[in-house]
Parts: C-alpha cells; structure tokens; sequence
C-alpha cells in the first residue's frame, strides 16, 4: 500500500486558491459521494498531468522527474451544508454518489465558486448525475501522477512514485476504510 507523506494532502484555505477549483471544469470524475453524518463529499478526478497540482497546489508538489501522462485528483470538502441536488438522468434523479466501477465516466462542467459569509459555495454540472451545490469550510486536495502502459489489450496506470498498479475506477483505495 502507498505510502503518505506529508505533500499528499494539501488543505486548501485562501480564497485565491478556493477558487482556483474552477480548474475542474471538464475534467472526468471517477466518484462523487455525499457523507451526510461526517458532512464530507468526496470528489475523485482525473485529468492531464499536473493541470491541478500545478494550479492549485503551485510549490506543494515537486513534480517527479519521471514522464507521467495522467494525474489523478481527489478533493474532500468539509463541514458542507445545504446540499442540493437537480436533474440527471433518470437513474440518478435521487442519487447522492457516483462511481464509475468500469462504466463510463461523467464530466463536470459550469462550475461556479464563491463566498458566502464565512463559508464557500461551490455549484457545478455533472453532465449524467446532474447539478449540485453545496456549501463547504474546508477543503483538502491529494493527487497521484501515473503512466500508462499498454499490456496487450488493456491500458494500465502505474504510480510514478511507487511503479503500484492503479486500480482506474478506484486511485485512492484508502477512501474506502
């Protein structure tokens, strides 16, 4: 199992770097779940190398000297209210979690971020699961770089780090404890 360190999780608390999580738009979600008892979501991307890190994380994360072709991206927002839910398909008209588990993947689009008070709001398009919009205090940001390597007809993701295979429909396998 990976091993964390202390870069692996960045929590995020200046309002440039708060809106900074715009840059999701349009990145390919893997999972979205909503803890009403702890008042978490959990939100599992995937996208370009280094478009997150880089943007959101700038001097956190050194990048490996080894080529990487996908970085995978989890945000957890905390102390979230107000929840709100509309639309998608019909399968998931009262769905509050998404994951892909080998099917294909949703997208995120029209994000829109701002200040309310002493909390943000964060509001968004999941083009299949619908639109959501939640208030948040905090939010953490972890990501995982990988290539990829063709093994006779299936594209597998390894660690740059640790050369682990990553599981695609699951990156970050510790969220499941």
């Amino acid at each position: 199992m990976r091993q964390k360190s202390s870069e692996d999780v960045t929590r995020l608390k200046r309002d440039q770097d708060l809106f900074r999580l715009k840059e999701l738009e349009e990145c390919p979600v893997l999972e979205f779940s909503l803890d009403c008892e702890h008042a978490t979501i959990e939100l599992v991307v995937f996208t370009e190398p280094n478009t997150l890190s880089r943007t959101i994380e700038e001097n956190v994360v050194q990048t490996p000297s080894k080529t990487y072709d996908r970085e995978f991206a989890r945000f957890r927002f905390s102390d979230i209210g107000d929840f709100r839910k509309k639309g998608g398909a019909k399968h998931f008209y009262n769905q509050t979690h998404f994951h892909t588990k080998g099917t294909a993947v949703d997208a995120i689009y029209g994000i829109l971020v701002s200040r309310s008070g002493n909390k943000h709001v964060f509001a968004a398009c999941l083009s299949k699961f619908g639109s959501i919009e939640f208030s948040f205090h905090n939010v953490q940001f972890e990501s995982r770089f990988a290539t990829i390597v063709k093994e006779e007809t299936v594209f597998c993701h390894y660690d740059v780090l640790t050369n682990e295979l990553i599981d695609f429909c699951n990156p970050f396998p510790e969220s499941d404890d």
